[in-house]
């Protein structure tokens, strides 16, 4: 498994409660994505979730033109 990249912006949080917090997290990847988040719970569950680099991503074999090109 290789390792994923993330962009994490906090738009706001609570510093009395530390998991207050909102924000996006964008993953860096041939084809971006950005999803929001509205506490630690959603931030946690974003960035544990699985990528689409961690599943193989590329690993299709091409199919070979009749033609052979």
């Amino acid at each position: 498994m290789s390792a994923q990249s993330y962009i994490v912006r906090i738009y706001r949080r609570d510093p009395r409660e530390r998991t207050q917090v909102a924000g996006v997290v964008e993953i860096v990847a041939e084809r971006p994505t950005i999803h929001g988040f509205r506490d630690a719970e959603e931030l946690q569950a974003i960035l544990l979730q699985p990528t689409v680099a961690a599943r193989g991503r590329g690993t299709k074999k091409r199919a070979r033109r009749a033609d052979g090109g």
